[in-house]
């Protein structure tokens, strides 16, 4: 997420953002094939596929950074971060049903369906995302003054009183390990529940 997040400032988040999700897309296509060479070639194909995820919440924040108005920022950060839960809610009953109906074995159709969706989308990415309001071919001159405005004005309040970045104090704070640790813990009790409740539905109830 760091590397992603510096790439971002430089680069800008649409493309990392976007190379992300189809890379994320393309090894999922991917990973049936496998599945079927090899244990190790699955866990390395999936340990890839989350360092190609990893990069997709700092650039979200490099492209809200420029889109997004201060007095905004909030409610359109937080209805971003909602996105996986909700989409949660739909592939999980979508998995199933291929699972039980689905092509190529069953199980192999979910990974190549999201994987063709996550595709598609990025080829949508492209050609309706933009890293910045000056971008932007088709936003009408007042939202793009009225967020330009906005985000200018706060920039230069936050220059006014910008600090370097005490990454010693950081990386050497017991908060900030403290929340790493149950980050940490969090995710791994979430995907844990994510992969394992599917079975439990199947074999226990």
């Amino acid at each position: 997420q760091i590397p992603g997040g510096y790439l971002a400032g430089i680069v800008g988040g649409r493309y990392i953002y976007g190379i992300g999700i189809v890379m994320t897309a393309v090894l999922s296509l991917l990973t049936p094939l496998a599945a079927k060479l090899h244990f190790g070639t699955l866990i390395g194909l999936r340990v890839l596929e989350g360092l190609f995820e990893g990069v997709t919440f700092p650039a979200m924040h490099a492209i809200w950074g420029k889109w997004a108005p201060p007095a905004e920022r909030s409610i359109l950060t937080t209805i971003t971060y909602a996105g996986p839960y909700f989409g949660n809610i739909i592939s999980f009953p979508v998995s199933a049903l291929l699972c039980e109906y689905g092509f190529g074995g069953g199980w192999p159709s979910v990974f190549y369906v999201f994987g063709i969706i996550g595709i598609v989308w990025f080829i949508f990415w492209l050609i309706l995302g933009f890293d910045s309001p000056a971008t932007h071919p088709r936003i009408s001159q007042s939202e793009r003054e009225y967020i330009e405005t906005s985000i200018s004005e706060a920039k230069l309040e936050e220059n006014e009183n910008k600090l370097s970045t005490p990454w010693l104090h950081i990386m050497t704070s017991p908060a900030v390990w403290a929340m790493i640790i149950a980050h940490f813990c969090n995710n791994w009790g979430a995907y844990t529940l994510l992969t394992c409740i599917p079975s439990y539905f199947k074999d226990a109830l």
